[in-house]
């Protein structure tokens, strides 16, 4: 079952009335498809733009009654194995189309096409990328259109799912300090994110407006 991800992203960004009154009425007699359709752009719109890691468990949990299908492409096989046994069972009749778990270097080009077949033969509605930023970024964009799904960058994502991590405790979530609890955490690794390399992203995007 394919996503339309322009549809997706078009539909994250409509805010109209329409849209949340269809999110929100689950029996008023809508049709299968576009309710799905529509359901997905406002969890889009309300979680992603908060935490990504939030929206992937919120596309978790709808998955069973939709059909999607799940890769995970990311991260360490035992995290990955003990993310995929915390999937199916908090959220039973997921389906886990396939798992990489990529070596830490880059891959040769016969590696890379072979993932990119892998992936393909799984047919995923969802790859889920877990390299942090900016590797998943930057990997997102070299597969572009090669790839089938709608690939979302989650960072941490697949390590608190496997009990990794631990998540801030809900009144910094809510006030958008999380990162300040992972810096925390582990400052030798994000502090350069953090203080240098999101510093440099903000001079050059917003200051100098490049």
């Amino acid at each position: 079952m394919a996503i339309d991800s322009n549809l997706l992203q078009q539909q994250a960004n409509d805010l109209s009335s329409k849209l949340w009154a269809i999110a929100n009425d689950l029996r008023g007699g809508i049709d299968a498809n576009e309710f799905r359709n529509y359901i997905l752009g406002t969890i889009f719109y309300r979680y992603l733009s908060e935490r990504t890691e939030m929206y992937m468990e919120e596309i978790l949990k709808v998955s069973h009654q939709y059909g999607y299908k799940h890769f995970f492409y990311g991260s360490s096989k035992e995290t990955t194995d003990k993310m995929v046994e915390v999937i199916k069972e908090r959220y039973p009749g997921v389906s886990v189309a396939g798992v990489y778990n990529p070596p830490f270097r880059p891959l040769t080009e016969e590696e890379d096409k072979e993932v990119i077949q892998m992936i393909t033969d799984a047919e995923p509605d969802f790859v889920w990328v877990g390299l942090g930023a900016p590797k998943q970024e930057i990997w997102m964009a070299e597969h572009q259109n090669k790839i089938p799904g709608l690939m979302v960058g989650v960072g941490a994502a697949f390590d608190y799912l496997a009990g990794n991590i631990q998540r801030a405790p809900d009144w910094m979530q809510k006030a958008n300090l999380e990162w300040f609890y992972r810096l925390c955490q582990d400052p030798k690794r994000l502090f350069k994110r953090y203080f240098i390399t999101n510093t440099s992203f903000i001079w050059n995007a917003v200051i100098r407006g490049k």
